[in-house]
């Protein structure tokens, strides 16, 4: 064997013995990615997002930025998908910038973004990060304005009505708390009222009342000026109108008549009311019956009730002057005028309702 054959044979042996043990050696100036080792000379991952992954209150107008490097100094460019969903749309397409300008978002709302960087053999895709938009800027509600009863107003009857005007600039739902009383830094005095009309169940005579309105839209309030207004005096007499005997009465026997726990005494009124006209009244007394008379407009007789309809009551404390509407308990008949031969109530009173 020649040492020319010799030496060959053992060169063919080496590199058998070494392609077989499948040992891998990187080209001369090449380096592996730690993350990706076989793809040598790949990008790394794409960091560093901006917006911070799962960040919040991103405003509207804003630009992703991200970084990424190359072990070889390779020219690298960026695949961008963003989109409202898990799976975001690409929306640029290899781009040499690491930053993407959006257009304008909507407010609330969640985005998904990830970016894919290529060196031209190579594609290393980020992970999926998203942030959250800033909230939709609120405007509190207007200030309540057009009071019934105007401000200001003298001679109001018992028991007025209560209502305001409210709008907001978003239309968002309104809630209103109600300061009432007679100071003029009037306290709360209902809370959360979900209308702009609230009922009165009491009030004094020759008083003035104060009032104001705050309206809420679950963010912000705004509330009302002040308003005042003063009811009708009536000299410590019975307030309500002599009763016209027309039609067919309907009897009307008071178990128990109170205000605020507390019996009214023998001199102070029970009242009854078809809607807002009074149909009859009558003292205290052991028993207190009243009649209430009903209207028959076929024969010209105007004054009364309409059968059927529900009956109100509203009790006259004398020695305080007030009058309350009154909360009713039928222990016979329906609630309703002329449906019963005869109605048998309880009544309780509240000077706070």
């Amino acid at each position: 064997m020649t040492r020319a054959y010799a030496t060959g044979l053992i060169l063919l042996m080496l590199l058998a013995l070494f392609y077989g043990c499948g040992q891998y050696v990187a080209d001369p100036g090449t380096h592996d990615n730690p993350v990706d080792p076989g793809n040598p000379g790949a990008p790394t991952v794409p960091f560093s997002p901006s917006p911070e992954d799962n960040a919040i209150n991103v405003p509207v107008h804003t630009v992703l930025s991200w970084a990424a490097t190359d072990p070889e100094q390779d020219v690298l460019s960026f695949d961008v998908y963003f989109g409202k969903t898990t799976s975001p749309e690409l929306v640029s397409e290899n781009q040499s910038s690491t930053s993407y300008t959006t257009p304008r978002l909507e407010n609330s709302m969640r985005y998904y973004w990830r970016v894919i960087v290529s060196d031209g053999v190579h594609a290393i895709s980020s992970p999926l990060w998203s942030f959250k938009t800033t909230p939709v800027p609120n405007n509190a509600p207007n200030a309540p304005g057009s009071p019934v009863p105007s401000t200001n107003a003298t001679g109001i009857d018992m028991l007025p009505k209560l209502s305001w005007s409210a709008s907001d600039p978003d239309d968002n739902p309104l809630t209103f708390d109600l300061y009432f009383g007679t100071t003029s830094n009037p306290p709360l005095f209902k809370s959360d009222l979900d209308t702009n009309l609230y009922n009165l169940g009491n009030s004094g005579f020759a008083v003035t009342y104060f009032w104001k309105i705050a309206a809420s839209d679950g963010i912000d309030v705004t509330e009302s000026p002040v308003w005042s207004f003063t009811m009708a005096g009536n000299a410590g007499q019975n307030p309500f109108p002599q009763v016209e005997e027309t039609g067919l009465p309907a009897t009307i026997i008071v178990d128990g008549a109170k205000i605020d726990g507390n019996d009214l005494a023998s001199e102070d009124i029970v009242a009854v009311f078809d809607g807002r006209t009074c149909v009859g009244w009558t003292t205290v007394g052991t028993p207190t019956v009243l009649t209430a008379w009903e209207a028959d407009p076929g024969h010209g007789l105007t004054t009364g009730f309409t059968a059927g309809n529900t009956m109100r009551f509203v009790l006259w404390d004398r020695s305080a002057n007030i009058v309350a509407e009154a909360e009713v308990t039928m222990a016979n008949g329906d609630g309703t005028f002329g449906t019963e031969p005869f109605a048998e109530v309880s009544l309780e009173g509240f000077t706070d309702r």
